[in-house]
């Protein structure tokens, strides 16, 4: 089961004003039945968020949008996989999949011990 997670959500929803989260998009659980994580007890926290970029033509036709990025989050805290699971606009998914690449997390817990997790992080692009 991969959760979202309200800490993470308000931690990156501090950051940039052009491009952030949007911590009313689609908050709740996501089936994750093809991958097998150790439920947790304590969820993944961002610990260093690199802005994406805004892709240069979207910028210049005034185009907005939203990507969910689902990040799997290694035991160690470090980024193992990013995927897209929706986006408004593609313009915006090599944006927000390159910046989730450099994100850094505190990893979840369970039983006190770091385990592996995934979270959807939703990605705003707005002007």
């Amino acid at each position: 089961m991969i959760r979202l997670v309200w800490p993470l959500l308000l931690a990156l929803a501090a950051c940039s004003p052009r491009v952030q989260t949007d911590a009313s998009a689609g908050v709740g659980d996501v089936d994750a039945s093809q991958e097998e994580f150790v439920p947790f007890d304590e969820p993944p926290v961002l610990d260093k968020w690199v802005t994406p970029y805004y892709p240069e033509y979207a910028r210049d036709h005034q185009m907005e949008g939203m990507v969910k990025v689902r990040v799997t989050v290694k035991a160690s805290g470090g980024v193992e996989d990013v995927k897209v699971m929706e986006s408004s606009n593609r313009i915006f998914d090599e944006a927000a999949l390159e910046a989730a690449r450099q994100w850094r997390f505190k990893p979840a817990r369970k039983d006190g011990k770091k385990v592996r997790a995934a979270v959807i992080v939703p990605v705003k692009f707005s002007l």
